[in-house]
């Protein structure tokens, strides 16, 4: 059976991590297709549809790659996040042949206060936790990983301890100026 592994996330910015993660997708045997697809706009990231113009502009330059089983997909960019668990269906129904593979990192699978981790509080999360298949990459986290039952976590990675969203944090702030007086 053939292999996809499915990139989603809203990439804002993206970033020398994601770009080592697709790299290292790429040269998985396992894996027939690997699919990159920003997500569209997000009620718990509204900066996302002022930048949207930003990340499309940086996601083909940073993201694209010539490759013959590499798909960088925008098409979700310009409409309302589409809901994991129905990408995840979408995929199945398009490819009933194949085994798709969520990408994630391990922060997404840290316990949280209330007992489960962020993936399970996503629209229909805890089904998507239980039936489909993740592919993990290690983060620099603190915590207690809940992994789901179908999973496989990457060993060969060393992770890169950069995320967007620091990334935005520092770019939001202002800037001071170090020039010395003439």
């Amino acid at each position: 059976m053939s292999v996809i592994a499915f990139y989603g996330g809203s990439f804002n910015p993206p970033t020398i991590a994601h770009q080592a993660i697709i790299d290292h997708l790429l040269k998985q045997p396992v894996f027939s297709k690997v699919i990159v697809k920003p997500c569209g706009t997000r009620q718990d990231k509204p900066q996302l549809k002022d930048t949207l113009e930003q990340r499309c502009e940086r996601v083909y330059k940073d993201l694209s790659r010539p490759n013959a089983h590499y798909l960088l997909d925008v098409s979700a960019m310009r409409q309302a996040m589409i809901p994991t668990i129905v990408e995840w269906q979408n995929l199945k129904l398009t490819n009933p042949d194949r085994q798709i593979y969520f990408v994630a990192g391990t922060d997404l699978f840290i316990e949280q206060a209330d007992g489960t981790c962020q993936i399970q509080n996503w629209v229909e999360g805890q089904n998507l936790f239980e039936q489909a298949f993740f592919y993990i990459y290690p983060r620099p986290i603190k915590g207690k990983c809940l992994y789901p039952p179908n999973h496989l976590k990457v060993t060969d990675f060393d992770p890169i301890a950069i995320s967007s969203s620091e990334i935005r944090k520092k770019e939001s702030q202002p800037k001071v100026d170090t020039s010395k007086p003439s």
